[in-house]
Protein backbone atom coordinates (compact mmCIF):
# COMPACT_ATOMS: atom_id res chain seq x y z
CA UNK A 1 0.00 0.00 0.00
CA UNK A 2 2.82 2.14 0.79
CA UNK A 3 4.26 1.78 -2.71
CA UNK A 4 1.23 2.58 -4.37
CA UNK A 5 0.90 5.82 -2.50
CA UNK A 6 4.20 6.67 -3.01
CA UNK A 7 3.80 5.70 -7.24
CA UNK A 8 0.80 8.14 -6.88
CA UNK A 9 2.66 11.10 -4.93
CA UNK A 10 5.70 11.16 -7.31
CA UNK A 11 3.12 11.73 -10.15
CA UNK A 12 1.10 13.99 -8.59
CA UNK A 13 3.08 15.46 -5.49
CA UNK A 14 0.84 18.70 -5.04
CA UNK A 15 -1.79 16.04 -3.56
CA UNK A 16 0.62 17.29 -0.76
CA UNK A 17 -0.97 20.69 0.67
CA UNK A 18 2.67 22.39 1.40
CA UNK A 19 3.88 25.71 1.20
CA UNK A 20 5.68 26.01 -1.33
CA UNK A 21 3.82 23.52 -3.42
CA UNK A 22 5.64 20.06 -4.23
CA UNK A 23 6.19 20.73 -7.91
CA UNK A 24 7.96 24.17 -7.30
CA UNK A 25 10.85 21.81 -4.82
CA UNK A 26 13.24 19.53 -5.80
CA UNK A 27 13.03 17.05 -7.35
CA UNK A 28 9.47 17.21 -7.85
CA UNK A 29 9.96 20.22 -10.30
CA UNK A 30 12.03 18.46 -12.33
CA UNK A 31 10.05 14.83 -12.10
CA UNK A 32 6.46 16.59 -13.09
CA UNK A 33 8.35 18.29 -15.78
CA UNK A 34 8.62 14.66 -17.65
CA UNK A 35 5.13 13.53 -17.66
CA UNK A 36 5.75 11.21 -21.17
CA UNK A 37 8.73 9.28 -19.41
CA UNK A 38 6.65 8.88 -16.65
CA UNK A 39 3.73 7.72 -18.40
CA UNK A 40 6.11 5.16 -20.50
CA UNK A 41 8.03 4.18 -17.61
CA UNK A 42 4.99 3.36 -15.37
CA UNK A 43 3.58 1.44 -17.92
CA UNK A 44 6.55 -0.86 -17.91
CA UNK A 45 6.68 -1.57 -14.41
CA UNK A 46 3.08 -2.08 -14.46
CA UNK A 47 2.95 -4.40 -17.28
CA UNK A 48 5.72 -6.46 -15.75
CA UNK A 49 4.56 -6.65 -12.27
CA UNK A 50 1.17 -7.22 -14.05
CA UNK A 51 2.89 -10.69 -15.79
CA UNK A 52 4.57 -11.63 -12.20
CA UNK A 53 0.89 -11.26 -10.56
CA UNK A 54 -0.39 -13.59 -13.57
CA UNK A 55 3.03 -15.74 -12.90
CA UNK A 56 2.28 -16.07 -8.72
CA UNK A 57 -1.84 -16.47 -9.35
CA UNK A 58 -0.70 -20.01 -10.50
CA UNK A 59 0.52 -20.44 -7.05
CA UNK A 60 -2.53 -18.78 -5.67
CA UNK A 61 -0.35 -15.90 -4.56
CA UNK A 62 -0.02 -12.12 -6.44
CA UNK A 63 -3.07 -10.34 -5.46
CA UNK A 64 -1.01 -7.83 -3.85
CA UNK A 65 1.48 -7.61 -6.73
CA UNK A 66 -1.53 -7.58 -8.72
CA UNK A 67 -2.75 -4.33 -6.63
CA UNK A 68 0.25 -2.80 -6.88
CA UNK A 69 0.37 -3.02 -11.11
CA UNK A 70 -3.30 -1.67 -11.30
CA UNK A 71 -2.50 1.42 -9.33
CA UNK A 72 0.63 1.40 -11.11
CA UNK A 73 -1.16 1.07 -14.78
CA UNK A 74 -3.75 3.67 -14.13
CA UNK A 75 -0.89 6.38 -12.99
CA UNK A 76 0.50 5.98 -16.45
CA UNK A 77 -2.75 6.21 -18.25
CA UNK A 78 -3.48 9.16 -16.32
CA UNK A 79 -0.28 10.88 -17.04
CA UNK A 80 -0.88 9.91 -20.74
CA UNK A 81 -4.89 10.73 -20.61
CA UNK A 82 -3.35 13.90 -20.00
CA UNK A 83 -1.05 14.49 -23.19
CA UNK A 84 -3.82 13.11 -25.28
CA UNK A 85 -6.00 15.90 -23.83
CA UNK A 86 -3.76 18.34 -24.48
CA UNK A 87 -2.53 17.66 -28.04
CA UNK A 88 0.00 15.30 -29.27
CA UNK A 89 -0.44 17.18 -32.64
CA UNK A 90 -2.87 14.31 -34.46
CA UNK A 91 -5.70 16.12 -36.66
CA UNK A 92 -4.09 19.51 -36.08
CA UNK A 93 -3.85 22.33 -39.40
CA UNK A 94 -0.95 23.34 -40.19
CA UNK A 95 0.44 26.28 -40.16
CA UNK A 96 1.69 28.68 -42.93
CA UNK A 97 0.67 31.48 -45.55
CA UNK A 98 2.91 34.01 -45.38
CA UNK A 99 3.55 37.21 -43.48
CA UNK A 100 0.76 39.65 -42.78
CA UNK A 101 0.00 42.40 -45.26
CA UNK A 102 -1.18 45.43 -43.47
CA UNK A 103 -3.91 46.30 -45.69
CA UNK A 104 -5.48 43.55 -45.72
CA UNK A 105 -4.75 41.97 -42.22
CA UNK A 106 -7.56 39.37 -41.74
CA UNK A 107 -6.49 39.77 -37.72
CA UNK A 108 -4.54 36.64 -37.69
CA UNK A 109 -1.55 36.61 -35.95
CA UNK A 110 1.25 33.48 -36.12
CA UNK A 111 4.02 33.02 -33.52
CA UNK A 112 7.18 31.01 -33.84
CA UNK A 113 9.11 30.61 -30.70
CA UNK A 114 12.77 28.28 -30.28
CA UNK A 115 15.26 28.75 -27.87
CA UNK A 116 18.00 29.42 -30.03
CA UNK A 117 20.90 27.66 -27.34
CA UNK A 118 23.64 30.37 -27.25
CA UNK A 119 22.83 31.78 -30.69
CA UNK A 120 23.88 28.57 -32.01
CA UNK A 121 20.51 27.23 -33.77
CA UNK A 122 21.01 27.36 -37.55
CA UNK A 123 20.08 30.87 -38.42
CA UNK A 124 19.00 30.18 -42.00
CA UNK A 125 16.70 27.16 -40.74
CA UNK A 126 15.07 29.14 -38.55
CA UNK A 127 14.57 31.90 -41.05
CA UNK A 128 13.14 29.03 -43.37
CA UNK A 129 10.80 28.04 -40.25
CA UNK A 130 9.43 31.68 -40.18
CA UNK A 131 9.09 32.12 -44.15
CA UNK A 132 7.08 28.30 -44.01
CA UNK A 133 4.80 29.12 -41.53
CA UNK A 134 4.26 33.30 -41.96
CA UNK A 135 5.13 33.59 -38.72
CA UNK A 136 4.59 37.69 -37.53
CA UNK A 137 6.46 37.55 -34.11
CA UNK A 138 9.35 35.83 -33.96
CA UNK A 139 10.89 35.46 -29.78
CA UNK A 140 14.28 33.40 -29.78
CA UNK A 141 15.38 33.15 -26.26
CA UNK A 142 18.95 32.66 -25.90
CA UNK A 143 19.76 34.64 -29.12
CA UNK A 144 21.93 37.64 -28.59
CA UNK A 145 21.41 41.28 -31.13
CA UNK A 146 23.46 39.60 -33.35
CA UNK A 147 22.09 36.75 -34.19
CA UNK A 148 18.64 38.74 -34.29
CA UNK A 149 20.13 40.93 -36.99
CA UNK A 150 21.39 37.88 -38.81
CA UNK A 151 17.98 36.62 -39.19
CA UNK A 152 16.25 39.80 -39.47
CA UNK A 153 18.58 40.15 -42.46
CA UNK A 154 18.00 36.66 -43.97
CA UNK A 155 14.18 37.36 -43.79
CA UNK A 156 15.02 40.72 -45.44
CA UNK A 157 16.84 39.02 -48.39
CA UNK A 158 13.72 37.44 -49.11
CA UNK A 159 11.27 40.68 -49.10
CA UNK A 160 10.07 40.36 -45.30
CA UNK A 161 10.98 43.12 -42.64
CA UNK A 162 10.69 42.88 -39.15
CA UNK A 163 11.94 44.81 -36.20
CA UNK A 164 14.14 43.44 -34.06
CA UNK A 165 14.59 43.87 -30.36
CA UNK A 166 17.02 41.98 -27.72
CA UNK A 167 16.81 42.63 -24.00
CA UNK A 168 19.75 41.40 -21.60
CA UNK A 169 18.76 40.08 -18.09
CA UNK A 170 19.49 43.21 -15.70
CA UNK A 171 17.59 44.50 -12.73
CA UNK A 172 18.48 47.87 -13.10
CA UNK A 173 18.57 47.06 -17.33
CA UNK A 174 17.07 50.29 -19.17
CA UNK A 175 15.46 49.78 -23.15
CA UNK A 176 17.23 52.45 -25.52
CA UNK A 177 17.03 52.59 -29.28
CA UNK A 178 20.13 51.28 -31.35
CA UNK A 179 20.27 51.96 -35.14
CA UNK A 180 21.15 49.15 -37.64
CA UNK A 181 20.80 48.13 -40.81
CA UNK A 182 17.32 49.24 -42.07
CA UNK A 183 16.30 46.03 -42.64
CA UNK A 184 16.82 45.44 -38.96
CA UNK A 185 16.88 48.28 -36.66
CA UNK A 186 16.46 47.20 -33.13
CA UNK A 187 16.36 48.02 -29.54
CA UNK A 188 18.90 46.78 -27.25
CA UNK A 189 18.12 46.15 -23.23
CA UNK A 190 21.90 45.64 -21.70
CA UNK A 191 22.89 45.19 -17.84
CA UNK A 192 26.95 45.38 -17.47
CA UNK A 193 26.58 43.07 -14.52
CA UNK A 194 24.83 40.50 -15.73
CA UNK A 195 25.93 36.74 -14.44
CA UNK A 196 27.40 35.19 -17.76
CA UNK A 197 28.81 37.96 -19.94
CA UNK A 198 30.54 35.89 -22.11
CA UNK A 199 26.91 33.53 -23.39
CA UNK A 200 23.80 34.71 -24.98
CA UNK A 201 22.11 32.70 -22.31
CA UNK A 202 20.90 36.03 -20.70
CA UNK A 203 19.62 37.32 -24.33
CA UNK A 204 16.08 37.45 -26.01
CA UNK A 205 15.23 38.15 -29.09
CA UNK A 206 12.28 39.69 -30.48
CA UNK A 207 11.62 39.82 -34.53
CA UNK A 208 8.09 41.40 -35.49
CA UNK A 209 6.86 41.66 -39.05
CA UNK A 210 6.67 45.86 -40.10
CA UNK A 211 3.36 45.03 -41.22
CA UNK A 212 2.28 44.82 -37.63
CA UNK A 213 3.17 48.36 -37.11
CA UNK A 214 5.82 50.25 -35.47
CA UNK A 215 6.65 48.80 -31.43
CA UNK A 216 7.72 50.50 -27.89
CA UNK A 217 9.95 48.53 -26.37
CA UNK A 218 9.69 48.53 -21.94
CA UNK A 219 12.27 47.05 -19.34
CA UNK A 220 11.12 43.98 -17.54
CA UNK A 221 12.98 43.20 -15.14
CA UNK A 222 12.48 40.42 -12.48
CA UNK A 223 11.42 37.91 -15.18
CA UNK A 224 14.56 35.45 -15.16
CA UNK A 225 16.97 36.19 -18.25
CA UNK A 226 16.47 38.67 -20.95
CA UNK A 227 12.26 39.53 -20.89
CA UNK A 228 10.80 42.08 -24.10
CA UNK A 229 7.65 43.79 -23.74
CA UNK A 230 6.37 45.34 -26.79
CA UNK A 231 3.81 47.94 -26.68
CA UNK A 232 1.91 48.69 -29.97
CA UNK A 233 2.62 52.50 -31.07
CA UNK A 234 -0.79 54.41 -32.46
CA UNK A 235 -4.23 52.51 -33.20
CA UNK A 236 -4.83 49.57 -31.10
CA UNK A 237 -6.92 47.95 -33.93
CA UNK A 238 -6.67 47.71 -37.42
CA UNK A 239 -9.78 46.64 -39.48
CA UNK A 240 -10.89 43.20 -38.57
CA UNK A 241 -7.68 42.60 -36.20
CA UNK A 242 -6.15 43.76 -32.21
CA UNK A 243 -2.69 44.83 -32.48
CA UNK A 244 -0.76 42.11 -30.13
CA UNK A 245 1.37 43.31 -26.89
CA UNK A 246 4.12 40.93 -26.82
CA UNK A 247 6.20 39.50 -24.14
CA UNK A 248 9.08 37.77 -24.83
CA UNK A 249 9.94 35.80 -22.18
CA UNK A 250 13.04 32.93 -20.59
CA UNK A 251 12.93 32.25 -17.05
CA UNK A 252 15.50 30.86 -14.88
CA UNK A 253 16.02 26.78 -15.08
CA UNK A 254 14.83 24.80 -11.90
CA UNK A 255 18.38 23.48 -10.87
CA UNK A 256 20.33 23.65 -7.82
CA UNK A 257 20.54 27.13 -5.67
CA UNK A 258 18.44 29.05 -8.29
CA UNK A 259 15.52 27.49 -7.30
CA UNK A 260 13.83 30.20 -5.72
CA UNK A 261 14.60 32.45 -8.66
CA UNK A 262 12.77 30.16 -10.63
CA UNK A 263 9.59 30.34 -9.03
CA UNK A 264 9.64 33.97 -8.77
CA UNK A 265 10.38 34.52 -12.44
CA UNK A 266 7.42 31.99 -13.89
CA UNK A 267 5.41 33.20 -11.05
CA UNK A 268 6.29 36.47 -12.61
CA UNK A 269 5.90 36.55 -16.25
CA UNK A 270 2.21 34.28 -15.45
CA UNK A 271 1.41 37.53 -13.31
CA UNK A 272 1.09 39.25 -16.43
CA UNK A 273 -2.34 37.25 -17.02
CA UNK A 274 -3.94 38.50 -13.68
CA UNK A 275 -7.09 40.71 -14.11
CA UNK A 276 -5.78 43.53 -13.19
CA UNK A 277 -2.40 43.50 -15.61
CA UNK A 278 -3.51 42.07 -18.70
CA UNK A 279 -2.95 43.76 -21.29
CA UNK A 280 -5.88 43.35 -23.86
CA UNK A 281 -4.34 41.70 -26.49
CA UNK A 282 -1.24 40.03 -24.87
CA UNK A 283 0.76 37.19 -26.48
CA UNK A 284 3.87 35.65 -24.29
CA UNK A 285 5.67 33.71 -25.77
CA UNK A 286 9.23 31.71 -25.04
CA UNK A 287 11.20 29.42 -22.60
CA UNK A 288 9.38 29.23 -19.60
CA UNK A 289 11.76 26.48 -17.79
CA UNK A 290 8.21 25.18 -16.82
CA UNK A 291 4.94 23.06 -17.44
CA UNK A 292 1.54 23.41 -17.02
CA UNK A 293 1.77 20.98 -14.30
CA UNK A 294 4.25 23.40 -12.55
CA UNK A 295 2.11 24.76 -9.45
CA UNK A 296 2.83 28.63 -10.72
CA UNK A 297 1.23 27.54 -14.18
CA UNK A 298 -1.47 26.10 -13.10
CA UNK A 299 -3.92 29.09 -12.87
CA UNK A 300 -3.58 31.19 -16.13
CA UNK A 301 -6.18 33.91 -15.15
CA UNK A 302 -7.15 35.62 -18.27
CA UNK A 303 -4.88 33.93 -20.38
CA UNK A 304 -4.96 30.59 -22.41
CA UNK A 305 -2.12 28.09 -23.35
CA UNK A 306 -2.47 28.70 -27.12
CA UNK A 307 -0.60 25.29 -27.94
CA UNK A 308 -3.49 23.18 -26.21
CA UNK A 309 -6.04 25.39 -28.15
CA UNK A 310 -4.14 24.32 -31.33
CA UNK A 311 -3.75 20.83 -30.22
CA UNK A 312 -0.31 20.35 -29.90
CA UNK A 313 0.08 21.59 -26.08
CA UNK A 314 1.20 17.47 -25.14
CA UNK A 315 4.16 17.12 -27.20
CA UNK A 316 7.72 18.02 -25.77
CA UNK A 317 9.96 20.92 -26.61
CA UNK A 318 12.80 19.93 -24.60
CA UNK A 319 15.25 17.75 -25.11
CA UNK A 320 15.67 17.29 -28.88
CA UNK A 321 17.95 14.05 -27.35
CA UNK A 322 14.56 12.06 -26.69
CA UNK A 323 14.61 12.04 -30.21
CA UNK A 324 11.12 11.89 -30.38
CA UNK A 325 8.22 14.78 -29.15
CA UNK A 326 6.20 12.41 -27.29
CA UNK A 327 9.10 12.32 -24.50
CA UNK A 328 10.84 14.84 -23.01
CA UNK A 329 8.73 18.27 -21.20
CA UNK A 330 6.55 20.72 -22.73
CA UNK A 331 8.74 24.61 -21.22
CA UNK A 332 8.14 26.33 -23.88
CA UNK A 333 4.75 27.89 -24.81
CA UNK A 334 2.60 30.55 -26.39
CA UNK A 335 0.08 32.19 -23.44
CA UNK A 336 -2.18 34.44 -24.70
CA UNK A 337 -5.15 36.81 -23.96
CA UNK A 338 -8.12 34.26 -24.05
CA UNK A 339 -10.51 37.05 -24.66
CA UNK A 340 -8.52 38.61 -27.38
CA UNK A 341 -6.91 35.35 -29.69
CA UNK A 342 -7.44 31.48 -29.85
CA UNK A 343 -4.96 29.27 -30.98
CA UNK A 344 -6.36 27.53 -34.63
CA UNK A 345 -3.52 25.63 -35.51
CA UNK A 346 0.19 24.85 -34.77
CA UNK A 347 3.16 22.83 -35.10
CA UNK A 348 6.32 21.66 -33.19
CA UNK A 349 9.83 21.88 -35.42
CA UNK A 350 13.32 20.88 -35.17
CA UNK A 351 16.52 23.32 -35.91
CA UNK A 352 19.97 21.71 -35.76
CA UNK A 353 22.22 23.51 -32.83
CA UNK A 354 19.51 23.94 -29.62
CA UNK A 355 18.44 21.15 -27.93
CA UNK A 356 14.93 22.98 -27.88
CA UNK A 357 12.48 22.60 -30.38
CA UNK A 358 10.29 25.32 -31.93
CA UNK A 359 6.46 26.08 -31.77
CA UNK A 360 4.79 27.68 -33.67
CA UNK A 361 1.02 28.38 -33.25
CA UNK A 362 -1.49 30.41 -35.63
CA UNK A 363 -3.68 32.51 -33.52
CA UNK A 364 -6.63 33.77 -34.56
CA UNK A 365 -9.46 36.20 -33.12
CA UNK A 366 -11.57 34.40 -30.09
CA UNK A 367 -14.92 35.44 -31.58
CA UNK A 368 -14.31 33.61 -34.95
Amino acid sequence: MILCLGVVLISFPDLLPTEPAQTERTPFAQLVALRGPQALGLAVVGGVLGVLALLRARHRKGARTALVAAVVLAVAAVQAGGLVERGLGAGTQSVGGGTTDSASWDGTVTVYTLNAMYSGADAAMVAGQVIDSGADVVVLPEADAAYGAEVGGLLAEEGLRYTVYTATAGEDSVVSAVPEAATTPHATQTDAGHEEPDTSVNDTTVLVSTALGEYKAQSQPGLGYGAVLLKPVGEATWGAGTRPTILGVHTVPPVGERMGRWRSSVSGVVSACAPEALEPGLIIAGDFNATIDHAPMRDLAGCAEAGEQAGIGGLSTWPTSSRTPLLGATIDHVLVDEATWRGRAGEVTEVPGTDHRGVVVELVPARR
